[in-house]
């Protein structure tokens, strides 16, 4: 019996929330309120959770970052070394591997220059010869008909 009443009420109309009034200003629904308080326990769970993780961060705790930054009245900078400028052959090194490198990409630049000019050899033709040359024999049956056609 208990399934005959679930099936039942499956067809009944579902239960619809009458409009507000603007000038009443915005009145919250359920699902309103659903939404927004669980985004604010999801935030609040969060901040929890970051405030737990900063009473057990241990301040001794050594990171390799340590050693490239400084703190400064609570913040931290990045510091340069001077160990990462490039020394004068490394860096003349580079710039013949840069010059190598612009003269294999001209020498193959050069290259398809010259294959495209060979490809283009057929539209340097004589402008002025038509292209197609039809040449039409008449076939003379009569000869009196030859003499008055010239």
């Amino acid at each position: 019996m208990s399934s005959f009443i679930k099936a039942q009420k499956s067809n009944q109309k579902v239960h619809r929330e009458r409009k507000n009034v603007l000038s009443n200003g915005f009145l919250e629904r359920k699902k309103d309120y659903k939404a927004r308080s669980n985004e604010y326990n999801r935030r609040k769970e969060i901040l929890s959770k970051l405030r737990k993780k900063a009473l057990d961060k241990n301040p001794d705790e050594f990171f390799f970052r340590m050693k490239s930054s400084k703190l400064i009245d609570g913040v931290h900078y990045d510091i340069r070394k001077d160990d990462d400028e490039l020394q004068p052959e490394e860096l003349q090194l580079m710039q013949t591997q840069d010059l190598n490198y612009i003269n294999y990409k001209h020498s193959i630049d050069r290259n398809k220059v010259e294959k495209l000019r060979g490809q283009l050899h057929w539209l340097d033709s004589d402008p002025e010869r038509p292209k197609n040359n039809h040449i039409f024999l008449l076939r003379i049956e009569n000869r009196k008909n030859s003499n008055k056609i010239d």
